[in-house]
């Protein structure tokens, strides 16, 4: 039976970045590249894409429930 663990992971690792050319402070810029990437992909979908595709009818809009004064009081708003 053979044993698939790897031993030492944050080692192997920092030595295959090491390996690969590649300084810590590039590998920061490319994964603050990658997360800016991700948060600008966000606002255009929930700014440009999604509302442009649900007035086409191709996705289904987002349900949205305003809950009435007595629900709330009796705090069954929605959360049960």
């Amino acid at each position: 039976m053979e044993n698939k663990d790897i031993s030492m992971p944050v080692a192997k690792a920092a030595s295959a970045i090491a390996a690969a050319g590649l300084t810590w402070s590039e590998w920061a810029a490319i994964l603050a590249g990658f997360y800016t990437f991700l948060l600008i992909s966000e606002w255009f979908w929930k700014r440009l894409w999604r509302p442009l595709l649900e007035r086409k009818g191709w996705i289904r809009k987002k349900r949205s429930r305003i809950i009435t004064v007595k629900e709330y009081e009796t705090d069954q708003g929605g959360l049960s």
